[in-house]
């Protein structure tokens, strides 16, 4: 898809967002195809990783549509992502996950490490009801689960709410977001140095951010970490996102690299047919697009 009409389709996207007619043309385009039709009663997902089977509800409409038809057959979503994550976790005794959405990474890890511990935080209330969920079907007894933004400190931060349904999109507001207050959901935040360093916490071995673009501000909150426990990164970053937050790709390798980290781009993290590839970045890259970097103490 080239840029104008990429460009067009996210204008179209906020109008219906805006008019509130989003979600119902969402409905009408899955009753109109029939892949999805066909899996509109499916209420589990299921997938084995390294002989462990893990399984996700799919009984509400944005579950089901987030795994169905795209991931029939168990198929993996970004699956170069999710298994570079099984392979980091060998030997891992703590798990991080940072923007939770559903659970999917949560999940993974918390059935792959059964003796680790992991720790998963989404701010987004409906989103947490869902990762609740998913945790439970898999009988996930070493996960703590925190309804929590992560920022650079404490406070409270804000995100706009488009609509009555959970969403992978959600993001803390800045002063250029514009959202209309009637939008705005509150909700509590933490740096996770502060959560990490009192005591009653495991170190974290490895751990995945996809924050919608607030990275720096969760890299800024977690300086002590990766400092004295140098966890492995997986970091989603949203270069056309980070502008909002006065950020950028350079800066956030800048960070990494300053912090004694190596940092590569995962390539094709959603293709399903072909290995993991790495490409090495180093001060002032640019990442083009919506990508996993995976970052590792030196």
């Amino acid at each position: 898809m080239n840029a104008i009409a990429l460009s067009m389709k996210k204008q179209l996207k906020l109008a219906f967002q805006r008019a509130g007619l989003y979600e119902t043309a969402l409905d009408i385009r899955r009753l109109m195809d029939p892949e999805s039709r066909k899996y509109r009663d499916t209420t589990r997902y299921q997938t084995v990783l390294q002989g462990v089977p893990v399984q996700f509800s799919a009984e509400g409409k944005y579950s089901n549509a987030y795994f169905f038809p795209r991931y029939a057959d168990g198929r993996l979503h970004e699956k170069n992502v999710t298994e570079m994550l099984v392979e980091a976790l060998r030997g891992a005794s703590c798990f991080v996950d940072v923007g939770t959405n559903l659970g999917w990474y949560t999940c993974i890890a918390a059935t792959q490490m059964p003796r680790g511990t992991v720790y998963g935080f989404e701010m987004d209330d409906l989103n947490f009801q869902l990762l609740c969920r998913n945790v439970e079907l898999n009988g996930c007894r070493n996960a703590e689960l925190f309804h929590l933004a992560v920022s650079d400190g404490p406070g409270i931060v804000t995100y706009e709410r488009r609509g009555t349904r959970p969403s992978s999109f959600f993001r803390m507001q800045t002063r250029r977001s514009g959202a209309r207050s009637s939008n705005l959901v509150s909700v509590e935040a933490a740096a996770l140095d502060d959560l990490f360093f009192d005591g009653s916490k495991v170190p974290p071995d490895v751990m995945k951010i996809d924050v919608e673009g607030a990275e720096m501000s969760v890299l800024k909150g977690m300086q002590r970490i990766l400092r004295e426990f140098r966890p492995k990164l997986f970091l989603e970053v949203h270069p056309a996102v980070l502008q909002h937050f006065g950020s950028s790709t350079p800066e956030i390798l800048a960070f990494l690299i300053d912090h004694d980290y190596s940092v590569c781009e995962i390539q094709d993290i959603r293709e399903q047919d072909l290995a993991p590839r790495l490409k090495p970045l180093d001060y002032g890259a640019v990442v083009a697009k919506n990508n996993m970097l995976y970052a590792v103490p030196e």
